[in-house]
């Protein structure tokens, strides 16, 4: 509509920040004093008598009403612009109204809407108050009518948005998460060189363990069990959803090799000296000639390339001072997670293997500048933690998708979010939008209730926005009656909705 005021985001009421209007609540919540119409529509006027002398420097005022007048109105506000020497004062008026749902249909079709309106509905797949993130299934269309129903699926547009909370032990993922956290630790203290004097809360027998390993290993044995489990893995998903994974497999679907087991025993070392004489005490036997342990040949970890030389006596074992020990264990965690990751990726044929080496080369810098090999392989390792992250995060949603929508594209989504991350920064909070069509979004409308409808159109000058929500901004002195779930899918997820109507004017009051 090219309004300054986008007036989506007044109709929305929306709670989060957008970069272009203060959110209600959050840091400002406490100051927050709901005005009578009366009083705030004085204070408009004063705002929008004031004088200008070039552009306002205050150029919107919005007012928070007390909704209790005869049309419940909550907001009113205004915009000055100066254009062509002119001042141009936008007014605009919020009024809510509670209404059940089986009148929606009858509200949406008894206005003449003029040029037709555009609509956007949306289905709450997943309520990020659960704690796992959310889902949304977006519908836009337009329609003559402005009618509530969409009757044409083929002749609308439809996005599946998600975001999701990493570290939820409702994920479906929310193991592999707990092994990168750990990874993390050594990654840090070998980047900032702050040796911490516990690594892990919990206490295993390290020496004892790896000694077993270490004689397995000789005696030809390795692989026919776990030596020892990873101890800091969350088994518990007390309060789950259903976040488990409906279509993908997430079990490792590879063979473990030496430093992966290494990982699942080192890893759980609580003291930076225990993990120096386990390093020790592996490099003694390497030393000796006595292992001959299985190696995936695409390992190039600094212990993966050690055991390769040991079996001609051309190793040459670093000193484990400083950092190194720190870093030697980081690289067969990271290993470790690569091999996991890729099996996932490739197994469940969510990449193919030419993406997910084009992925790796395109986050992975050539580092020509720098010339210490310690520094180099510091960036290395920490570059490699980070392509890590963003593909646990990619796992993060697909998994999430898969858990709790029907049939759903998982590798169109799953190279959207890579293609992303080629060029972005890891982020969490991200908000990913999926394209869908009309045949994969059908499921979807046919089980998950309506929860917001959007009704926009332009008539006589006056633009108006209509939003319909199944919860109210609880800022707002708006109430909605309790969810039902026994009311059919067209009547939505609540008994009651809430609408705003957004109306803008635009006058043209003088000569600057």
């Amino acid at each position: 509509m090219g309004s300054p005021l986008k007036l989506q985001e007044i109709a929305n009421l929306s709670l989060e920040s957008h970069g272009t209007s203060t959110p209600l609540g959050v840091s400002k919540k406490q100051r927050l004093v709901p005005l009578t119409l009366k009083y705030g529509r004085r204070l408009l006027n004063k705002f929008i008598a004031a004088k200008v002398f070039g552009p306002p420097k205050i150029p919107m005022l919005i007012v928070l009403c007390d909704a209790e007048d005869k049309n419940q109105t909550v907001l009113i506000g205004a915009h000055k612009e100066v254009k062509d020497s002119k001042l141009l004062v936008k007014v605009f008026v919020v009024r809510s109204n509670i209404m059940n749902a089986s009148l929606l249909e009858e509200y949406f079709q008894k206005e003449d809407t003029g040029k037709g309106c555009h609509m956007v509905s949306q289905y709450q797949i997943l309520d990020k108050k659960d704690g796992l993130g959310s889902l949304v299934l977006q519908v836009q269309w337009f329609d003559p009518l402005g009618q509530a129903k969409l009757t044409k699926l083929q002749a609308a547009e439809f996005c599946l948005q998600a975001t999701v909370v990493p570290g939820s032990e409702q994920s479906p993922v929310f193991d592999l998460f707990c092994q990168l956290q750990r990874i993390q630790g050594f990654v840090e203290s070998a980047k900032t060189g702050e040796l911490p004097e516990v690594l892990s809360l919990t206490e295993v027998n390290v020496l004892s363990l790896l000694g077993d390993l270490l004689q397995k290993v000789k005696a030809s044995n390795l692989g026919q069990q776990r030596v020892v489990k990873d101890h800091r893995q969350a088994s518990s998903r007390s309060g789950m959803l259903s976040g488990a994974a409906k279509h993908l497999s997430l079990d490792s679907g590879y063979e473990s090799d030496f430093t992966d087991e290494l990982w699942a025993i080192i890893g759980s070392s609580s003291h930076y000296t225990e993990m120096v004489k386990s390093l020790n005490l592996i490099f003694c036997e390497l030393r000796r000639g006595g292992i001959k342990a299985f190696i995936h040949k695409d390992n190039e970890t600094t212990l993966a390339k050690l055991v390769r030389q040991s079996y001609s006596g051309m190793a040459s074992f670093p000193s484990l001072t400083g950092q190194l020990p720190l870093q030697l264990i980081a690289e067969i965690g990271l290993e470790k997670m690569r091999k996991h990751y890729r099996s996932i990726f490739i197994n469940n044929k969510l990449c193919t293997s030419e993406q997910w080496s084009l992925f790796f080369h395109a986050l992975t810098p050539t580092f020509d500048d720098i010339m210490n090999i310690e520094e180099l392989s510091l960036n290395l390792l920490c570059t490699l933690y980070d392509i890590m992250s963003k593909l646990h995060h990619c796992l993060e949603v697909v998994s999430v998708i898969d858990a709790f929508t029907e049939n759903q594209p998982l590798a169109s989504f799953t190279l959207a979010v890579m293609n992303y991350y080629k060029n972005g920064k890891l982020n969490w909070s991200q908000t990913f939008s999926f394209q869908m069509t009309a045949l994969q979004a059908a499921p979807e409308l046919k089980r998950v209730p309506l929860s917001f409808l959007r009704r926009e159109n332009i008539t006589e000058g006056v633009s108006t926005v209509e939003c319909l929500m199944s919860e109210a901004p609880e800022d707002l002195n708006v109430s909605v009656s309790s969810a039902s779930s026994d009311l059919s899918m067209d009547a939505g997820i609540s008994k009651e909705f809430v609408i705003f109507k957004t109306e803008e004017d635009l006058h043209c009051l003088c000569t600057v």
